[in-house]
This record gives C-alpha cells, structure tokens and sequence, in this order.
C-alpha cells in the first residue's frame, strides 16, 4: 500500500491509501498539480476555499485554509507496510536521535552507541573530569560533554569510529586530535 501526504513547513496531512501508484496519479489529476522532475506540487494560492476530490466512491475534503496559501505544497507517497504480513524485520529506516538509521541496523546502533558513551564516560571520571550526555533530539543530536566542552556526537560516524578503533584509548586520542 502507498500513503499519499501533503507536506508543508511542519505540516504533515496523511491523505489516505492506494493501492497503486497509477490510483494515486488519477485522484491528483483533478487538482491544479505541478510536476517537475518526478516532484508533485501544488500552489497554496491555486486551492479553493472548499474542493471535494472524488475517485471511486470516496469523497476527500480539500481546503485552502489548511495550509499556507503563500508556501508551495508538496505532494509525496510511500510505501507502508501492512505489519501481519511482513515476515521478518519491516523494511525501512527509525528515528535514533536526529539520525535515520535502517530497522536492520537499529538495535546493534543502540548497543554500540551507548557501549561507546558508557566506556568514555568511564574513562573521563576516573580522570576526575564531569562527563554529561546533552543534547539528545536535538538538530544536530546528542553529544558528550566533558568538563563543559563538546567532545564529541553521538552520530554514526562516531559509531563506525568506535567499532573500528582497538581500545578506548585509541579511540579517545582520534576523537581528541
């Protein structure tokens, strides 16, 4: 199945399901869409007040007051699992922090990333140093502190680093330089 959303800003409408995407282009082509290079759109301005989009026997409600009539509205569709049939890890991507990381790779993510902040904390206290986790799901995402200053994001290059470096100590020098 194919969700259809429209996205504005941090609007997020989910319009519904299809089964195809050949379904999805013939209920837009009773809207003024754009499409450029594989991109659909739509002009805020060029909505109604009040627009019914019917395809099939459905009816979908469509206004111009749900949206910025100054902002372009794009127009996206993905494909969603349906969960009772997926046999196995659901293919896609999870939100860790303020990073994308594939369902396959998510639980070895998590270990690795808090084995990794758990070993350098370590490190730094037995050194008599103040070590904070700050930032978490923030833009630019979580970070260590050490004695107030930025050592280092918990992104996923610090990741690799982490599961390719020969000891804690190595790996705190490369992150250091």
């Amino acid at each position: 199945m194919l969700l259809l959303q429209f996205l504005q800003s941090e609007l997020i409408v989910d319009v519904g399901l299809f089964e195809n995407e050949e379904q999805i282009k013939n209920w837009l082509k009773s809207l003024p869409v754009t499409v450029e290079d594989d991109t659909y759109y739509l002009e805020g301005e060029q909505l109604s007040g009040y627009t019914e989009v019917n395809f099939e026997s459905s009816r979908y409600p469509l206004t111009r007051y749900s949206f910025d009539s100054t902002e372009s509205i794009l127009i996206n569709w993905f494909e969603v699992p349906i969960i009772p049939q997926i046999n196995g890890m659901v293919e896609g991507a999870t939100k860790v922090d303020a990073y994308m990381v594939e369902n396959s790779e998510v639980k070895s993510y998590i270990e690795t990333r808090d084995e990794a902040a758990a070993a350098i904390t370590d490190y730094y206290t037995k050194q008599g140093k103040q070590v904070v986790r700050a930032g978490l799901n923030s833009e630019d995402g979580e970070y260590l502190l050490v004695d107030g200053a930025i050592l280092t994001h918990l992104d996923s290059m610090f990741i690799d680093d982490w599961a390719n470096s020969e000891s804690v100590e190595a790996f705190i020098k490369q992150i250091e330089e």
